[in-house]
Formats: C-alpha cells, sequence, structure tokens
C-alpha cells in the first residue's frame, strides 16, 4: 500500500495527514508551530519528523514505512531556495522518510483544499498572508514578511496595536479617539503586570509572538461587548486585510474574475473567526474594487491540500475523494 502524507505547518501549529492511494485517511497528527525563519532549519525538519511519526503512530503503521510523497506547506516557506535548502536538510537527516519530498509556502496547502483551480488564499492569524494563484499556476504575493516587516491585519497587529494605544493615551501622543481604559485593564490582566513598563520583557528580551497575539481573542470578546476602541481596530484590520486581496486583483487571469460568483477567497486562520469584527472594514475597501467575490472557508485542515499537491500519482477515485473535501466549505 503506498501511503502519501501532507503537512500544514503555521505559526501557532502544525497538522498532518497520511492518505491511501484511494484517498481515505489513515491517521492524523498534531505539533508545535513550524516556522524555520523564527525556529531554524534543523529544528523545523525535526519538528516536520516527529509529526510525521506521530501521524504514522495513529494510522497503526511501522515507523520504517516510506512514505510515497510528502507535501510540506509551511509558513515562511516562501522563498525556493530556502525551501530547497529545507528539503535537502529533511531528506539528509531522514533519508527514508518518502520516496519524495514537496515544500511550499502554508497559503497553497489552504488553497488547493479549497479551490483547487485557483484564487486568493487569505491568511489571518498570528500573522497574516496573501497570495493569488492563477489556473496557469503563476503565483502572486501580497505580505508573508512577518511581525518586523509586515503581519499587517493580523492577531499579533491587532494586539500591539492595542497596547500601543494604551501608551499613546498614557503619554499623551496622538491619543486615541475612544477610550483606551478597558483594553489598559485587559492589557494587565494577559500580561500579568500592574504597570505599562512590566511589558518591556514581553516584548523584547522574552519576546513570544503567539502570546502577544493570544490576546487577540480577549480584545475581540471586549469588541462584541461594545468597547469602541477594540471594535475600531478590527475594523483597521478588516481595511489592511483587504488590502492584501486589492494588491493581487490586478494579476489575476480573467477567468478567476469572470468565474461563478467571482474571484474565490479563501480565508484560514482564527482572525477569520470575529468575521463580524472585520466585515465593515473588509467591504469598504474591497467593494469598490471588485465587483464579485466569494469568501470560502475550508472546514478541513489544509494539511490535505497539502497532500493532494504533493502527489502527482494519485488515483481519479483519490482525486474525486479530495473534490469532496473541497465542497466542505462556507461562504463567511
Amino acid at each position: 500500500m503506498k501511503v502519501y502524507g501532507g503537512v500544514e505547518g503555521g505559526a501557532t501549529l502544525s497538522k498532518a495527514v497520511l492518505l491511501d492511494e484511494s484517498g481515505q485517511v489513515l491517521g492524523w497528527s498534531e505539533g508545535c508551530p513550524m516556522n524555520h525563519w523564527l525556529l531554524g532549519m534543523n529544528e523545523c525538519q525535526s519538528r516536520v519528523y516527529e509529526l510525521v511519526l506521530a501521524a504514522k503512530k495513529n494510522a497503526g503503521l511501522s515507523e520504517e514505512v516510506r512514505l510515497a510523497s510528502l507535501s510540506l506547506c509551511l509558513s515562511g516557506c516562501e522563498q525556493e531556495t530556502s525551501n530547497n535548502a529545507l528539503k535537502e536538510l529533511i531528506l539528509k537527516e531522514h533519508p527514508d522518510i518518502a520516496s519524495s519530498v514537496l515544500v511550499k509556502s502554508d497559503v497553497i496547502g489552504a488553497l488547493k483544499t479549497v479551490a483547487p483551480n485557483g484564487g486568493v488564499v487569505l491568511i489571518a492569524g498570528t500573522g497574516s498572508n496573501c497570495l493569488l494563484v492563477n489556473p496557469n499556476e503563476s503565483m502572486y504575493r501580497c505580505g508573508g514578511w512577518g511581525h518586523i516587516l509586515g503581519d499587517e491585519g493580523s492577531g499579533f497587529t491587532i494586539s500591539i496595536q492595542a497596547i500601543k494605544m494604551v501608551l499613546h493615551e498614557d503619554e499623551g501622543f496622538r491619543p486615541p479617539e475612544y477610550s483606551a481604559q478597558k483594553i489598559r485593564e485587559l492589557v494587565k490582566e494577559h500580561f500579568q503586570v500592574q504597570d505599562m513598563l512590566e511589558l518591556l520583557p514581553f516584548c523584547y528580551t522574552n519576546f513570544k509572538k503567539q502570546f502577544i497575539a493570544g490576546m487577540c481573542v480577549k480584545l475581540a470578546k471586549l469588541a462584541k461587548e461594545g468597547d469602541e476602541l477594540s471594535k475600531h481596530l478590527f475594523r483597521a484590520s478588516g481595511r489592511d486585510l483587504a488590502d492584501h486581496v486589492v494588491a493581487v486583483v490586478p494579476r489575476a487571469e480573467k477567468s478567476l474574475l469572470e468565474a461563478e460568483g467571482g474571484l474565490p477567497i479563501v480565508c484560514v486562520g482564527s482572525l477569520f473567526k470575529s468575521w463580524e469584527l472585520l466585515r465593515e472594514g473588509f467591504e469598504e475597501v474591497l467593494c469598490p474594487k471588485l465587483s464579485e467575490f466569494t469568501l470560502l472557508q475550508p472546514t478541513v485542515s489544509a494539511a490535505l491540500g497539502a497532500a493532494f499537491y504533493g502527489n502527482y500519482t494519485i488515483s481519479k477515485k483519490a482525486a474525486r475523494q479530495i473534490r469532496s473535501w473541497v465542497s466542505l466549505c462556507v461562504p463567511l
């Protein structure tokens, strides 16, 4: 029996899936984040290996089983040179892991899961990214630069902006239009500090991107309870995310724009759980620029799309199975 593997490696967690030749799921596993720019190549390849081993165990397979193909769609894998370096390192350290290994961006897995014929993937979780893939496989990106150079519209950026609003109000430097009092209380509770100066270690010497971004969930709750400044931050995030799409639309093939429902936009990431808070700003920017589009959310892991994308010998039966996963999406 041939076994095909797919890995979805996000900035917060990762998932692996193993499929048989018919496209049936044999096993799953979950693990830690897999961005090699943050972890280093060696730690990233080690996590890939451990995740695959865990999926084999879940499937009841021997650790010695060699995968027919292993497709990795990972956060931070935007550059072919570094992607190839990671691939070569994996094969050097674990030569029997798979007959072939493919390394691509995490956005590819999401797109191939929901819109295999092309479209836009918009990621908004801990970080943010946007990728247009045309039917001819040409790709154009906006974003994906990480928290220092980018991440506009992400959970991390919302959290950082919230902290800045408190500091600006405290110091009188461009004070926000709305009161930051409730956000101030939330920031102190999240970081367990009494004074804003105590945030410095969290932002510098003991920096943890996921922990800072994790405050966004609490900010969403505050916004839903009516806090005006929190609502403002999410509207701004919606505008930022729409700007990503606006940037790539001019390069979309005509067939994508004229398809039924317009341009498919696959929305991936935990921030879209707060879509009602993002929607106003998102539509304010995108609707005047794009006459028709459909927002879709995968209801299955992008590891499935990764497995399909990396397996060029998969049977027609398997392709039909994966198309059934593609249909498992809902308009936002």
